[in-house]
Formats: C-alpha cells, sequence, structure tokens
C-alpha cells in the first residue's frame, strides 16, 4: 500500500507536482535521513545528503520506472549519493599523524582509540553500539528497522543473497546485545 502512494507521488513529481514531493519527505523524510546518518555518520553531512536526495528526486523522477519498489529506489538513490560525498570527502581530507619527530604515530592513535572504546562498550546506548557493526551489518540493521524493508528488499537492494543478509542481521542483533548487555 505504501509503495502504492509514493509511486503515485513520484509520478506527480514527474509531472513537476511540488506538493508531490513534500508528500515523500513526509512519507520517507526521517528514514532517508537515517539511512544517510548510518552511511556518513555526520548529523550535517547527513542533512545535506537528504537533501541532495529530494534535489534528484525532483529532477530525475521522470527515469523512475512504474511498477519498481519506489522505497527501494530512493534508498538506492540516498545510499549512492552518501557513498559520493563520502568518495569526494576521502579525495579532500587528508590527515598525518606525525610525532615531533616526524615519524608516523598513527598506530598509537589506533591503538589508544581502540582502548578507549573498549572500555566505553558497556555504557553505550543502542545508537552508539550500532556504530560496533560493520558497515554492512549497520545498514541491514537500518534499513529492516529504521527503513522499514523487508529482508527481500533488502536483498535486491544490497544485491546480496536473502541469506547472507538474514545471517547478517541475525548476527548483528547477537552482537548488540552482548554490547548493551556488558
Amino acid at each position: 500500500m505504501m509503495n502504492f502512494i509514493i509511486e503515485k507521488h513520484l509520478l506527480l513529481v514527474a509531472n513537476g507536482d511540488k506538493n508531490a514531493l513534500k508528500n515523500i519527505y513526509d512519507i520517507l523524510g526521517q528514514q532517508i535521513y537515517n539511512l544517510s546518518l548510518s552511511i556518513l555518520k555526520d548529523h550535517h553531512l547527513a542533512e545535506d545528503n537528504s537533501q541532495e536526495v529530494f534535489l534528484k528526486l525532483f529532477n530525475e523522477t521522470k527515469t523512475f520506472k512504474k511498477g519498481l519498489n519506489c522505497k527501494a529506489w530512493i534508498m538506492s538513490i540516498t545510499k549512492n549519493n552518501a557513498i559520493d560525498m563520502l568518495r569526494k570527502q576521502k579525495n579532500i581530507i587528508y590527515t598525518d599523524f606525525m610525532d615531533k619527530n616526524g615519524n608516523d604515530d598513527s598506530n598509537l592513535l589506533k591503538d589508544n582509540i581502540s582502548n578507549f572504546e573498549a572500555n566505553t562498550v558497556s555504557k553505550l546506548s543502542l545508537k552508539d553500539a550500532m556504530n560496533f557493526l560493520d558497515d554492512c551489518s549497520r545498514e541491514i540493521v537500518l534499513l529492516h528497522l529504521d527503513v522499514g524493508l523487508k529482508f527481500k528488499e533488502i536483498s535486491e537492494f544490497l544485491n546480496s543473497p536473502l541469506g547472507t543478509v538474514t545471517w547478517k542481521y541475525s548476527e548483528a542483533l547477537k552482537k548488540l546485545k552482548k554490547l548493551l548487555n556488558e
């Protein structure tokens, strides 16, 4: 039913109806932001990505093929745009960790971060615990719980076997439970 409503609004947007875009925002705006945040891990970048997604929707809705899973199509645009933002950031930001003698000190920094993470795991909220999942598992959990996609839709969206998606989801929940109970 939801897919039908979103498709109806997408077709109206394709015909230039800006109010239909607002309706899509009302339906999926929070989910688009949540997926953006899970990938970008920065609130400002997630907001920027969400805005760019809606601009793309307005400009590229004519490429949408009726009958496809609208929500998955929009989430795919969200994911791809967020990944593009990360790539652009990696090309811009270069950081060197040097000690006072000019030697590479990045391993020391990594060790300190690992020790800090190990000491604070027991004090985590669910949101913080999600950061301890690998990117793929976190994305599966968010797509299922936040976005509301079914495992089959997630499988198609990630181009991954259904069994792998359900297994990773199950393992992620076990890890989250363990992290939160420590």
